[in-house]
């Protein structure tokens, strides 16, 4: 197994966040991603463009209007380091500035005593179940952020899972949504031993394993037929995607935060993947991890009653 990657004390960017009352990290949008001219401001993605831009340009003009620091920063500038959490973690308030996947990215950087604020930059092209702050509310959900009262929102604490190794090292970052472990191709079968709490232990041939927390709940999981849970739910979903019939073996599994999930790859090419691709881990022939709920470093979220309902 690839050694963890090991975490840093100080943040390695030219610019230190931390000096600032705010930090925000913005996605970059699919218009600047695209390697394909946009040749008509039509087009959608010129849509989400603009629609993107101009919710920064209104949160970064409100900062200023009430004299706040700010650092901004994009997806593809933290990802160039090692997850930071915990006492490694951002200290000042980070704003997620885009949609679900832009807040999942940011949770990596975020421990449990730093709130976090998700800002959904274009309704009409994002997805933002996990965001409280759009355009319509922004100076009302930043206010919030920043330390005003407000009875439209709250600080809620999300439960996140982990990733050990047999030495209780953390070798991912904790997962906001979901873990998937499976084969590193997706027409191959993934092969694995797996076993939890203790009380059984199985050979399963299938399409590997969806974790999902509460939060996740709403996205792979669901697509199962399992029921959504509420955000500050302590419970995880262990869902095994297309098991091979013959072989006998639990598809589903509903855990709380003192339950575990030990899992060793019977497979050369195994891979675990936290809250999407951009952090993932290669897997050999028996090699293994712990999926638990933490009990502590959960994630500080600024939710809306609209979220909690």
């Amino acid at each position: 197994m690839k050694k963890p990657v090991k975490l840093k004390e100080t943040l390695p960017f030219s610019v230190n966040p931390n000096s600032s009352q705010v930090i925000i990290i913005q996605k970059k949008t699919s218009l600047e991603r695209s390697l394909t001219p946009i040749e008509t401001s039509e087009n959608s993605l010129q849509k989400a463009h603009n629609d993107h831009h101009r919710v920064l340009d209104k949160l970064t003009a409100f900062l200023e209007k009430n004299h706040i620091t700010y650092t901004v920063l994009s997806i593809d500038q933290v990802l160039l380091y090692p997850f930071f959490q915990g006492s490694h973690g951002f200290k000042v308030p980070v704003i997620a500035l885009g949609g679900d996947g832009t807040l999942l990215h940011a949770s990596h950087y975020v421990g449990s005593s730093i709130p976090l604020l998700g800002i959904n930059s274009s309704k009409e092209h994002s997805v933002g179940h996990l965001c409280a702050g759009s355009e319509s509310n922004l100076e009302q959900s930043v206010a919030f952020l920043m330390g005003e009262q407000n009875s439209v929102f709250k600080k809620s604490y999300l439960p996140r899972l982990s990733l050990h190794n047999d030495r209780e090292e953390l070798i991912l970052p904790c997962a906001l949504n979901d873990v998937l472990f499976c084969h590193q191709h997706p027409a191959a079968t993934s092969r694995y031993h797996v076993c939890v709490n203790d009380l059984y232990s199985q050979k399963h041939k299938s399409s590997g394993i969806w974790f999902s927390t509460s939060a996740g709940s709403s996205a792979a999981v669901s697509s199962y037929g399992h029921p959504l849970l509420p955000l500050t739910d302590p419970s995880f979903y262990m869902v095994v995607r297309e098991l091979y019939a013959p072989r006998e073996g639990a598809t589903f599994f509903k855990g709380q935060g003192s339950d575990f999930i030990f899992v060793k790859s019977h497979m050369n090419h195994g891979m675990v993947s936290v809250d999407g691709h951009d952090w993932s881990l290669k897997l050999g022939f028996y090699d293994s991890f712990t999926v638990r709920l933490l009990n502590e470093n959960h994630l500080c979220l600024v939710t809306s009653n609209d979220q909690l309902a």
